[in-house]
């Protein structure tokens, strides 16, 4: 990257019919978010010229996204506070700006930095099967590894490393039977758990795969931050 560029990271939401875009699809927005803005972003060479960005870590389909991240490199300085508005100006529905910054141009990929990732989970639990997953994450946690079984792929998780916070179970006040699980998990060389594969491995007794009884109403990535370990 030539000297004199400006790395602008965007932290947005992603919520609502949004949360239905694919990352490639998302990143598609954003980008034609930055250019309705008239912010003045970097143009590759080449053949294949193209907005220089680097989104963060992909969320999977239908899940939503409070603190999601997505750098761009800007020609020019532009006031921060000034950037912001000009992104919130033209902000689509279930896509919320919230705040941009600047950080080194030569700064390290988001995919790479940012691999604490905080989820609350909305799923519907009766009592036998509240304790159920209780006990099966605790399973887990005590092998130590969960292979999941996607696609016809498998992949071994380190759970001692992928695991930051065990998930923990709060009931939604007023909605008897519903909870609110939270956990934090950490990406590592096989990629990011979903937590939603983790619940339903401990519900199907360490077996990881697509199919569960779990009833899951959403699915939230509430932060996502470096690594401080």
């Amino acid at each position: 990257m030539a000297e004199g560029y400006f790395r602008l990271r965007i932290r947005y939401a992603k919520t609502g019919r949004l949360a239905l875009l694919s990352h490639l699809e998302l990143t598609r927005a954003l980008e034609r978010l930055v250019r309705r803005s008239g912010l003045p972003s970097v143009v590759t060479q080449g053949f294949s010229a193209h907005m220089r960005h680097a989104p963060g870590p992909a969320l999977p389909v239908g899940t939503c996204g409070l603190a999601e991240l997505f750098d761009v490199w800007l020609t020019e300085y532009v006031p921060a506070p000034v950037a912001r508005i000009a992104l919130q100006e033209v902000a689509p529905p279930g896509l919320e700006v919230r705040d941009v910054s600047y950080v080194d141009p030569k700064a390290r990929g988001l995919a790479a930095t940012h691999v604490v990732e905080t989820y609350v989970l909305v799923v519907a639990l009766s009592s036998e099967l509240r304790e159920t997953v209780r006990a099966g994450v605790a399973r887990l946690l005590e092998t130590g590894e969960l292979s999941v079984k996607r696609k016809n792929k498998l992949k071994t998780y380190d759970l001692k490393t992928a695991i930051i916070q065990a998930p923990e179970f709060m009931p939604v006040p007023g909605e008897p039977g519903l909870y609110e699980v939270t956990m934090t998990l950490r990406s590592g060389e096989q990629g990011s758990i979903r937590p939603e594969v983790l619940l339903r491995a401990a519900a199907e007794g360490g077996e990881g795969g697509e199919g569960s009884e779990l009833d899951l109403r959403s699915i939230t990535r509430l932060t996502l931050s470096e690594d401080a370990s």
